[in-house]
């Protein structure tokens, strides 16, 4: 398997990299731009994006002189009058550094501008032509050589203005580097700049003239910079005859482009938890500081053949991902590689370092267009994939690190007939953590998250050179996700002692693929009691007016493409041994090494295969999460909260929602994320009032073209109020469970119910709305500092 952490056109026509320029078995799937010293690109160096070769004739050269920065203007004909060939996006252009298509090199007049919050000129003397002049290189670049330093300000940008009076700009770099200025960028300026209530706002970003004060305009005009080269990340072809209004409605009208900038500049104006404190690194960054499990599970609503002319001939792909571990035969030593998480500090380091390495595998099934399901003709990818990476990343007061992945592209089945390349657009998402105070024995040390994106896969060939060439797009994939990651322990010695006599409630989503029912997925939410090395699974009834929530409900697709209501399910009591997992890094090494995984296998009850369970547990064993694997059941998720009698206090909390729901109905198929929704508790604990936002992507019945992902949070016109359901059980003081009218003003009701983790830092909920079933994870908005636990 062959991965690659660079933007671009990498697997195209012949538009092609060789193997040597790819890194074996290394990916930044979730790469963040927000990271190191110095400008914009470098915050980029090496997390997915790059700069061509000398002699690359569609990149841009880094200048040799430290005053001096080297730009090159993309226009598509309909955007410019001067005389260029007109671009016709074909597969058969040379790789580009970056993955937008957004037109040819043409002429242009280069200015530095001072610019106001509203993105208006000002003439004034931040910056003048005196103190540049431009270069107009024979090749179709510029050069802009300042007289001194570049200078070093959020609100200064480079104004191309085109024969035609078409203006694009970009964020002006604070130190010496090739760039390009594009449509891409004008539509970054655009939202930056607009994003601005008043000039005070923009002023707060700069650094500041008192002497003594404090600022962080430095990571502010990193993560600007950043922005300008992420945004040209994303794979889309502007038409050669939009006009500029066209070409940024067009990006506009992308949700996760849309999306992906509108959070960062979020970002960008966030002010950072210090990451040193009186010359050591913070305890916020130390305490969060190690290595944790990582547990994955992801739904997919893909479109199959999506470059088919006919529509009849397209087909609608599910398919879903989990978290594995990887095996690798070298030399004849077998290694193993698990999913992980290391967030590194190091008082050389301005800010953390996250490393991520998570194998994953697939499962997949095609809807024919004759209505048919088959799995012979879904892609065959014997290999488990794995994306890996190092990043630099910030903590937000708020209690999140900020992911800005960017592109990656990966190739699988390398040396068969009919490789297969993989491409993940970029998404923007946060990691919260979960840890409460050092000395809470309820706290639960992990980091966890939600995701949507979206990608695209090929058929591929290999030529005689090594080259790979794209024959055939097999799929526009749409992936909806779960990621929760749990601290290792700091010795090797950890013991299902830790868990024992335990009670945990337990919610898990699961998903199976079959011909014979092809879309079935339960939710349910259960009890376990764990005694030695057996786990007992019931679903007790509390009785009196407590919230009955422990129960299974499903739905699902059947083969005459009929929906199964969203209904109770019928579960099965059972046992499960359980045993604590080594973690020995090859087939040679010591397996004494036990830092937390764990394993539920040996399913005994009367009733339905549940299959293995492998996951983690946090090293006070208060949240366990695990994937779940069946022939039979499916795929999943499955997280386990320690059941507690000790009352917590929910006044005045915040939470913002993250997760995914998964709806069958006769007419429609749908995923939908809830990201950045919000769930807010008065100064009693006792109302609750929900505000939802939703991106979803959705399947017509009998319509072979999926829908593209959309923006429906102007659907959710009410913001409910709900109280915590009335709960007198002395032991489970933990469950919660909130009854919403429909936010859309609708019938159906909005109902969250599931248990309290880490002291109230995270809600791990099981969403039913209607014909929609997922789980949501609740993060609290905190108020970090660098001296916090």
């Amino acid at each position: 398997m062959y991965v690659r952490n660079l933007p671009g056109r990498m697997f195209g026509g012949k538009t092609t990299l060789t193997p040597r320029h790819f890194l074996i078995f290394l990916a930044v799937l979730f790469s963040l731009s927000l990271s190191g010293c110095g400008g914009g690109e470098e915050s980029l160096d090496g997390l997915g994006t790059h700069q061509p070769p000398s002699g690359d004739d569609d990149g841009v050269e880094d200048p040799v002189a430290s005053n001096e920065i080297n730009l090159k203007v993309e226009a598509t004909s309909g955007m410019s009058s001067a005389t260029t060939a007109q671009r016709l996006f074909n597969l058969l252009t040379p790789n580009k550094a970056y993955a937008i298509d957004a037109g040819d090199s043409v002429n242009a007049d280069i200015k530095v501008r001072h610019l106001s919050r509203d993105g208006e000129v000002l003439f004034d003397n931040v910056i003048t032509e005196g103190d540049y002049f431009v270069v107009d290189n024979e090749n179709g670049t510029y050069t802009i050589v300042f007289d001194n330093s570049i200078p070093d300000r959020i609100d200064l940008a480079i104004i191309a203005t085109l024969s035609n009076g078409t203006v694009l700009r970009r964020g002006l770099p604070n130190s010496a580097e090739g760039i390009v200025i594009n449509a891409a960028t004008e539509y970054a300026v655009q939202q930056f700049f607009s994003s601005f209530d008043n000039q005070s706002e923009l002023d707060a970003l700069l650094p500041c003239t008192t002497s003594g004060c404090e600022d962080q305009s430095d990571i502010h005009m990193l993560n600007w910079l950043a922005l300008n080269n992420a945004v040209m990340d994303f794979e889309i072809t502007i038409p050669d005859s939009y006009d500029l209004d066209e070409a940024v409605a067009l990006l506009d009208s992308n949700t996760l482009v849309k999306d992906y900038v509108d959070q960062f500049i979020e970002t960008i104006k966030e002010d950072k938890v210090e990451s040193i404190e009186d010359t050591t690194i913070a305890p916020a960054l130390s305490n969060r500081s190690g290595n944790y499990h990582s547990i994955l599970f992801a739904m997919g609503l893909n479109q199959g053949l999506p470059d088919e002319s006919d529509a009849d001939n397209k087909t609608i792909v599910f398919s879903n991902q989990t978290s594995d571990v990887l095996t690798n035969t070298e030399s004849d030593v077998t290694s193993y590689i698990y999913p992980k998480i290391v967030v590194s500090t190091s008082i050389l380091n301005f800010n953390p370092v996250m490393i991520e390495q998570i194998p994953w595998s697939r499962n997949s099934l095609t809807q024919l267009s004759d209505n048919t399901f088959d799995i012979s003709s879904t892609i065959i990818d014997t290999e488990t994939n794995r994306q890996e990476g190092s990043v630099f990343t910030y903590l937000s007061p708020r209690g999140h690190f900020d992911m800005a992945r960017l592109q990656t592209q990966v190739v699988t089945q390398e040396s068969s007939a009919s490789p297969t390349g993989w491409l993940n657009n970029p998404f923007f998402t946060r990691y919260y953590t979960t840890k409460a105070a050092n000395d809470d024995d309820e706290t639960s040390e992990g980091i966890a998250s939600a995701y949507i994106s979206d990608g695209l896969v090929f058929r591929l060939s290999e030529d005689t050179g090594g080259d790979y060439q794209r024959e055939e797009t097999l799929e526009k994939s749409h992936t909806f996700g779960w990621f929760y990651s749990l601290k290792m322990t700091d010795s090797d010695d950890f013991s299902l002692d830790t868990l024992d006599d335990a009670s945990y409630g337990v919610i898990h989503l699961t998903q199976s693929l079959q011909t014979t029912q092809p879309v079935d997925l339960n939710a349910g939410i259960e009890q376990w009691e764990v005694n030695g090395n057996e786990v007992v699974v019931t679903q007790p009834t509390l009785g009196g007016s407590d919230p009955e929530i422990f129960n299974t409900y499903g739905t699902g697709r059947n083969t005459d493409l009929t929906a199964n209501t969203v209904s109770l399910v019928a579960a099965n009591d059972g046992s499960y041994s359980l045993s604590a997992l080594a973690s020995p890094s090859n087939i040679n090494a010591s397996a004494d090494n036990f830092k937390g995984r764990i394993q539920l296998d040996n399913w005994a009850s009367s009733g339905d295969d549940r299959g293995d369970w492998v996951g983690a547990s946090d090293p006070l064993g208060n949240v366990l999460v695990l994937r779940t694997d069946s022939e039979t059941s499916g795929q999943g998720i499955a997280h386990a909260v320690r059941i507690s009698d000790a009352n917590i206090s929910l006044a005045n909390n915040r939470y913002y929602l993250y997760g995914n729901s998964f709806r069958a109905t006769d007419t429609e198929t749908v995923l939908s994320n809830y990201n950045l929704s919000t769930l807010e508790f008065d100064n009693d604990g006792d109302t609750a009032t929900l505000s939802v936002k939703e991106l979803r992507v959705t399947q017509t019945i009998n319509d072979p073209e999926l829908s593209d992902i959309s923006n429906n949070t102007s659907d959710y016109t009410v913001q409910p109020t709900a109280s915590p359901a009335s709960n007198t059980n002395p032991d489970y003081r933990n469950l919660l469970k909130l009854d919403f009218a429909d936010p859309t003003g609708g019938t159906d009701n909005f109902i969250l119910e599931g248990f309290i983790a880490s002291e109230g830092k995270v809600l791990i909920l099981r969403l039913r709305y209607g014909e929609n079933l997922g789980i949501l994870y609740g993060f609290l908005e905190q108020e970090l500092t660098a001296s916090s636990d």
